[in-house]
């Protein structure tokens, strides 16, 4: 029986439909399989070195179209060269090629925290979704950054997830401080920032914290002692980010190689710094801060003549750091050179008027210089800049106590004490004094 009218024309509308659905198929496919194109960038601004590494990075892209790990290797020295807007793109071709992977959006992100804090969180939400506590730097960004925005409850909401899993992790349980203190909930937070105040990574913030909750509680002692505590403890250390450093050492950059450096240095782990420097000085010997670094390494190893070497070496790349013209008065002085400390010491302030340690130290290398008159001026400007640490009120009161100077002495004992009724040294110099006059 031959087909009627109506169902031949219902059958081809279905070929039709059939025609045109496997089209649409074939043009998403097309359009999904399609790579971006490379990002355009001008190489002609960057440095020999720098701009081979992009030139092979671009070239690898290029040759590998799909690979996410070829675009995402990308990224990140667009990234390193300072290339935000092709690094973003990089990145999203990445995240499109390899949607499971959360260092993708997670870089996203980073670049975006500044210009554009909405796009921040949304890429930061992604990676979360993708690698909920491990590591935890995504889920504590994503936190930080909402409670930055004044969106406290859900930066609680992330914070809480990720304590529930790393119940150690001092970062979060400060953030949640912070919160309890902004809402005037003082004594619990007293209570979260107790806890962290043994953690490496927020000691010196938990207690400088909590000298502000407890002057708000109006207790003057546990305030100055809170101050004393925050101000004798070395800074934090840094947050372990592990996308960010595999990032790193993937990329050779040298300025993201000298931040973690300093990071190590400050935290005591010098073996890891010094593998560090030896990536530096070897890798980037023109870069002033490698030599910087490899001066405060040895430094710390008491390796002061050859810290004195590079040091000088980092001044002739870089004549007006300030660091670098402490860190050389420092060598100096611990080879009891201490009029050339001291010379050392004032460049270092006329090029930072409000360098307090550097003021401090050209004190201290004065009286070992036996200028002692001369010394009290520039301990007076340390205290002017840093009123906060306690050993200047020691050694300036200690310093008029030898001049004769003892209503100026009990004075800035007094100061002292103050600041830090607990301290020892101000009690047995004030004892001291009060004797000196019976």
């Amino acid at each position: 029986m031959k087909p009627s009218r109506t169902s031949s024309s219902r059958i081809w509308l279905l070929a039709g439909v059939i025609v045109l659905a496997c089209c649409a198929g074939a043009l998403w496919l097309a359009r999904r399989s399609k790579s971006a194109p490379v990002p355009a960038v001008d190489v002609s601004r960057l440095e020999a070195s720098a701009r081979q590494t992009l030139e092979a990075r671009i070239a690898e892209v290029r040759l590998n179209p799909k690979s996410a790990g070829a675009w995402g290797e990308l990224g990140s020295v667009l990234r390193a060269f300072e290339l935000p807007r092709e690094a973003r793109q990089s990145f999203a071709e990445a995240e499109r090629l390899d949607p499971a992977n959360p260092r993708w959006p997670y870089f996203q992100a980073m670049l975006s925290l500044s210009e554009d804090p909405g796009a921040a969180v949304a890429a930061l939400r992604r990676a979360v979704a993708r690698c909920r506590n491990e590591p935890e730097m995504p889920r504590f960004r994503l936190a930080r950054l909402l409670s930055e925005q004044g969106r406290w409850n859900e930066a609680e909401t992330e914070l809480r997830a990720l304590l529930a899993d790393k119940p150690d992790f001092a970062p979060a349980t400060l953030l949640l401080a912070h919160r309890a203190s902004a809402e005037q909930k003082t004594a619990e937070a007293i209570e979260l920032a107790l806890r962290c105040t043994k953690d490496a990574r927020t000691t010196k913030a938990a207690w400088a914290l909590l000298a502000t909750l407890y002057q708000r509680g109006g207790d003057a002692a546990k305030t100055a002692e809170a101050a004393r505590l925050a101000a004798a403890s070395r800074s934090d250390e840094g947050i372990a980010d592990a996308f960010e450093m595999e990032a790193a050492a993937r990329r050779e950059n040298p300025r993201e190689i000298a931040l973690q450096t300093h990071d190590l240095l400050a935290s005591g782990r010098l073996d890891e710094a010094a593998r560090n420097v030896e990536r530096l000085t070897k890798g980037h010997p023109q870069f002033a801060e490698a030599w910087l670094l490899l001066g405060r390494l040895q430094i710390l190893r008491r390796q002061f003549p050859e810290a004195e070497s590079s040091l000088r070496r980092h001044l002739e790349l870089e004549p007006r750091s300030t660091q670098g013209l402490f860190q050389l008065g420092t060598a100096l002085f611990n080879q009891n050179r201490f009029a050339e400390a001291t010379d050392t010491f004032a460049k270092a302030t006329e090029i930072k008027p409000d360098f307090g340690p550097a003021h401090f130290n050209r004190a201290y290398a004065l009286v070992r210089s036996g200028k002692r008159a001369e010394a009290v001026t520039y301990f007076r400007e340390a205290m002017r800049h840093n009123p906060e640490h306690v050993e200047i009120y020691v050694l300036l009161g200690d310093l008029h106590r030898q001049l004769g100077q003892r209503d100026e002495a009990l004075k800035v004992v007094r100061e002292g004490r103050a600041l830090a009724p607990a301290e020892p040294r101000l009690r047995q110099l004030e004892a001291q004094l009060n004797a000196e006059t019976q």
